[in-house]
């Protein structure tokens, strides 16, 4: 019965190796602290043709479990019989440990309420998960480069081909572009696709506060881990201000003392106006990736 058992779980190892796709990573460019956009040819599988998880999979495969597609983030730039070329956000994978008891933080120092420092002076984020907590190392300069080594390594064309080229200017002028008042797409602190409007942008950095459906509070990100700036239309819900509130606007906006209370308030209002709208948003945005 065991060798039937283990011939079984040897058959699916098997047949699950053979369903995944050949990838060709052809470009990437740094995408955030991280972070990398990658051009990439799939050869496909009759499998991932309908699976994209294999896709996803066959990325881990090529960069030795090292950095992980970003859920969402993928889009498919060009289809062909045999193949596809795609592009998206790869994700450095990063060191995690699972805090069960007080005796898991032995050895860390709390430098604030969610973030602590290891005996290697080593910086690590507290998260809260649905099945408990998790300290996640932060992402650092070592990271970045070992991500920009590592990618360089693989990638089929140099840097300076023109699509290369083409790919680095793309993701310069995404991150150029973003300011307040857009709604977009951008991976988060957990190597997570989410989407919220940015609040405010910071003048000569690339530092920027959004507000997301999920969260109640902003959070600062790096305008250069956004992947795209969408579009709400003409139908999207709006804010109704009071005649006094339309004053105080007035009034601030002519002093230029708008505070970032005001205006994060204003998008929980949109958020609030209509979830069911950004709901369907999100859902329309999530379907046409993977």
């Amino acid at each position: 019965m065991q060798r039937n058992n283990f011939e079984s779980l040897a058959g699916a190892i098997g047949a699950v190796k053979q369903d995944v796709p050949g990838i060709e990573i052809k470009h990437f460019a740094p995408a955030g602290q991280g972070l990398a956009r990658v051009v990439a040819r799939v050869i496909h599988t009759a499998a991932s043709r309908v699976n994209p998880g294999l896709i996803a999979q066959a990325l881990l495969n090529k960069t030795d479990n090292r950095l992980s597609a970003v859920a969402g983030s993928f889009r498919v730039m060009d289809r062909g019989p045999l193949s596809d070329t795609v592009t998206g956000i790869l994700s450095y994978n990063r060191e995690s440990i699972a805090v069960a008891s007080s005796d898991d933080m032995k050895g860390f120092t709390a430098v604030a309420s969610n973030m602590f420092m290891d005996d290697e002076e080593r910086m690590w984020n507290l998260h809260k998960t649905e099945s408990g907590s998790l300290l996640v190392r932060s992402s650092g300069i070592d990271d970045d480069q070992a991500l920009i080594g590592l990618l360089a390594s693989l990638s089929s064309s140099p840097q300076t081909s023109t699509e290369g080229r083409q790919l680095t200017a793309m993701a310069s002028s995404l991150r150029d572009r973003v300011e307040g008042g857009q709604f977009v797409s951008f991976v988060n602190a957990n190597n997570m696709l989410a989407h919220g409007f940015v609040v405010v942008t910071a003048a000569d950095t690339d530092d920027a506060i959004v507000l997301t459906g999920e969260k109640d509070e902003p959070e600062a990100i790096k305008t250069n881990s956004v992947t795209e700036i969408h579009e709400l239309g003409a139908d999207a819900p709006q804010v109704e201000l009071s005649e006094q509130e339309q004053v105080d606007v007035a009034v601030a906006s002519a002093a230029g003392r708008v505070s970032l209370d005001m205006m994060v308030d204003y998008y929980r209002r949109m958020f609030a106006a209509s979830p069911e709208y950004f709901e369907q948003f999100k859902q329309r945005l999530l379907s046409h990736g993977f």
